[in-house]
């Protein structure tokens, strides 16, 4: 038996435990289809008990408080972070694969998670909350932290300022009025209206939208500020309304009836119920020498809900690292997930939460220092993940290592003083030209440039080929096309290499041997390059220290391409014109993929630059013979 601490809601940490619990279960891909209320929930509740925190302490200064919050906050929110953040960070280096943008992703997110402005990189990196691409980032779930790192900053400051006079008599009505005004412009900002789309989208997009999500803990704070303790109920209708609220929040959860995905605005629902449990959990009893009984449930969710925080930022990481590892057996990656992100978050609880905190060290300065020199290593990490995978990490089966790739020259740019290789001086030029195949293939070419003393140039947009075709022609890529298509008929090169992936409709591919007649018209040599087999599933998984599937692996040869298929056909070849198949030194009857350890591919049908050396020779051979004729 035992009396409930009036320092310490016991209500509030079990509407915690439900919440993190439901949010789990919906990104570990149970059947809890609107399960990302939990965070709507964990709004409110921040708003209400950030509220509380502010109106305690009345003989103190305004400036105190402020000064006091925000250290509290620091010593509550920063330790656990900075751990689980470290730890992701350098999972994501040696475990997510640097090859299909997934490292790229986390490690630009991981530096909006440490400045606090994930909802605003995310977006930007990852798209949309629900979107596929999403589920590949670990720090995916941080945008909700910013949102309420953002309400912790401003909110203390305009609080104070508008009721500090209010806060030792506790007349908080005028206040309660224009948090409610404030709550329902927020909330207005959800209604698929022309007029606030402009508002709703300012920034970010709408699901992380600070601005959109306001009004939830306003809701919290309305809570808080009206007097819930002057209020009397017997503590078994508390506890049997509390009860019936927290299986309302499961059901809702689980059931279908509300679709708060396809329509937001209906998350009020679950907010305003959310307000009122956090209302009712601080009304006082009638019988205050009641005692509660004891059950071992009640105490089981109050432990998940003091875990709740640590759940919350480790569940999400060890989730995208357990499908990674364990991609087949979605039954096995939630038995395995679940083990890892209770023991990390007992742990970090344990050792890190209850151990690090204001209350046990109560030194200003101690945190302020913590803060300064944990941020400072958080963001050191972020520059070597960036630096490192902007390089390829020095591997030739990364994407970043190829020479086109690691100058920024794959996107588009045009500029012939950076995307250029080779001899300065040299009075010819070879240009390698077309869509992400070019800089996949552009190495050996480079080489072969550098072996001629010649200078080499890059002319390439991923997802854009070269070609002469009426397809998308006002389009950005239909502009560069003309741009480079012009370039080479007034610069006049040596050798244009032609690359392009054949993934295009028909009046695209065709178009590519019309842009083969306009340069030999105009005497300009080509090699034209067909696709290379490609790799396979696994060659755009590896990373620095996880490599999947067999070191050695192979593929049935596909059929070849036509060359009509491009509007060219053997009669077509002269002694200015190769047409180059990476297939006829790739193949025999299968085609190799990896060899040894050995790469030959970054992903798709994207050559390695380990992929370029094994072509070296070949297109050495071919350059040479078409330069000397």
């Amino acid at each position: 038996m035992y009396m409930e601490s009036k320092s310490k809601n016991s209500w509030i940490q079990i509407l915690r435990a439900i919440s993190v619990l439901v949010v789990i279960a919906y990104h570990f891909e149970l059947p809890i289809p609107n399960g990302f209320i939990g965070v709507d929930i964990f709004f409110v509740i921040s708003g209400y008990v950030i509220t509380q925190s502010l109106t305690r302490g009345a003989e103190d200064s305004w400036f105190w408080r402020l000064k006091k919050f925000y250290i509290k906050r620091v010593a509550r929110l920063f330790p656990t972070f900075l751990t689980v953040f470290i730890f992701t960070l350098i999972a994501s280096v040696f475990f997510l694969s640097p090859n299909v943008g997934v490292q790229q992703n986390a490690i630009k997110s991981s530096l909006g998670a440490t400045l606090g402005i994930s909802n605003f990189v995310i977006p930007r990196v990852s798209g949309d909350y629900f979107g596929a691409v999403g589920e590949t980032n670990p720090f995916q779930h941080t945008w909700s932290l910013s949102v309420e790192e953002q309400f912790y900053f401003l909110f203390p400051i305009i609080f104070l300022i508008l009721i500090r006079r209010r806060i030792k008599n506790r007349f908080f009505t005028q206040p309660v009025l224009l948090f409610t005004v404030l709550a329902l412009v927020s909330y207005t900002f959800l209604f698929p209206l022309d007029l606030f789309d402009k508002i709703s989208n300012l920034g970010t997009t709408e699901y992380f939208a600070p601005q959109n999500r306001a009004w939830e803990f306003f809701a919290g704070v309305i809570a808080a500020l009206f007097s819930a303790p002057k209020l009397k109920v017997s503590s078994k209708f508390r506890k049997r309304f509390l009860t019936a609220l927290c299986g309302l929040f499961v059901s809702l959860s689980i059931s279908n009836f509300f679709s708060f995905q396809d329509n937001f605005y209906q998350v009020i629902i679950p907010v305003i119920l959310a307000s009122i449990f956090l209302f009712v959990s601080d009304m006082s009893v009638s019988n205050l020498s009641s005692v509660t009984e004891r059950s071992k449930l009640r105490e089981l969710f109050v432990t998940i809900g003091d875990w709740s925080y640590s759940l919350y930022l480790w569940h999400w990481p060890i989730w995208i690292f357990t499908k990674l590892f364990f991609p087949v057996d979605r039954a096995i990656s939630i038995l395995i997930a679940t083990f890892f992100t209770l023991c990390l978050s007992a742990l970090s609880y344990k050792f890190i939460e209850a151990r690090y905190n204001f209350p046990k060290m109560d030194r200003v300065g101690y945190w302020i220092k913590f803060f300064v020199i944990g941020q400072s290593l958080a963001i050191s990490l972020f520059f070597v993940g960036y630096i490192g995978v902007s390089k390829g990490w020095g591997q030739d089966w990364a994407l970043n290592s190829h020479s086109i790739m690691r100058k920024g020259c794959d996107a588009g740019l045009i500029d012939f003083n950076k995307c250029s290789w080779g001899n300065p001086e040299a009075k010819d030029k070879i240009i390698i030209v077309g869509d992400s195949m070019s800089w996949a293939i552009g190495d050996a070419f480079i080489s072969s440039t550098i072996k001629q003393n010649l200078q080499a140039f890059s002319l390439t947009r991923n997802g854009c080929s070269i070609t002469i075709s009426i397809l998308e022609k006002s389009s950005e890529c239909g502009n560069w096309r003309e741009k480079v298509i012009d370039i080479l008929q007034s610069e006049k090169p040596k050798l244009v290499v032609i690359a392009n992936s054949n993934g295009y409709p028909e009046e695209d591919l065709l178009g590519m041997g019309k842009l083969v007649n306009l340069l030999r018209k105009s005497a300009i040599k080509v090699i034209f390059v067909t696709p290379p087999p490609g790799g396979d599933y696994y060659s755009g998984m590896r990373a620095l220290a996880f490599r999947p599937g067999e070191s050695s692996r192979e593929k049935t040869a596909p059929t070849k391409v036509e060359l009509s298929k491009y509007g060219l056909s053997e009669n077509q070849v002269d002694s200015g014109l190769i047409i180059y198949d990476p297939s006829e030194d790739l193949c025999d009857s299968t085609c190799i993929i990896a060899k040894d350890g050995k790469d030959y591919y970054n992903y798709g049908g994207h050559l390695s630059l380990y992929g370029n050396r094994v072509l070296q020779d070949s297109i050495n051979q071919k350059v040479e013979i078409i330069l000397e004729k």
